[in-house]
């Protein structure tokens, strides 16, 4: 399965019924995605999941503890190292409208079709 974390385009294979925050702190060392509560309650494991809609790269707080990497396919993780990473993206950062950017401006991985399903 493909999917962008942070700046890197990754191609894995991962048990898709596993969650998101297993994957970027034990594979990728994304320390910065806290484990807390694996309820979904405190928020320390929140990361930003963009995805393509209507032409833009809509993105949304989810918690990585209850995120299937199933659900993660073709779409972009950001975690905390990537919103401060000194050589990041500006494309892949959220604009000030609506939390979108332009697919003409996107990573070249998120402006192609999703995947069915997302």
């Amino acid at each position: 399965m493909r999917m962008m974390i942070n700046q890197n385009t990754v191609d894995l294979e991962f048990p898709p019924g596993r969650v998101a925050l297993d994957l970027l702190r034990g594979e990728f060392g994304l320390t910065g995605v806290k484990e807390g509560c694996r309820e979904g309650d405190c928020g320390a494991c929140t990361i930003l999941l963009g995805r393509l809609h209507d032409g833009h790269i809509a993105y949304h707080s989810v918690v990585s503890c209850l995120l299937p990497i199933g659900d993660c396919a073709g779409k972009h993780l950001v975690t905390i190292e990537g919103l401060t990473a000194p050589d990041s993206i500006p494309s892949s950062r959220p604009s000030s409208k609506r939390g979108r950017c332009s697919a003409a401006s996107a990573p070249p991985d998120l402006s192609s079709p999703s995947p069915p399903g997302c």
